[in-house]
């Protein structure tokens, strides 16, 4: 998984870095199905981890409602 370039997708969702950190360190696997993310961005768009707001509100930002699916 490629942090530097999801750390660069969470800063458009307005997520801080250092909880993007956070969340990728505890996310290995998406959130919902627990498929493993892909290890390069390439191939299938499936296996390519993308942010997500539990509940869908983007001015909640927190550890428990930011996540990897």
């Amino acid at each position: 998984m490629n942090h530097t370039l999801l750390v660069r997708a969470a800063a458009r969702w307005k997520v801080p870095r250092d909880l993007a950190l956070a969340v990728l360190a505890r996310d290995l696997r998406c959130i919902y199905c627990s498929r493993d993310f892909a290890a390069e961005m390439s191939g299938p768009r499936a296996g390519l981890a993308s942010w997500e707001h539990i509940i869908n509100d983007e001015s909640i930002v927190t550890l428990e409602n930011i996540a990897l699916c």
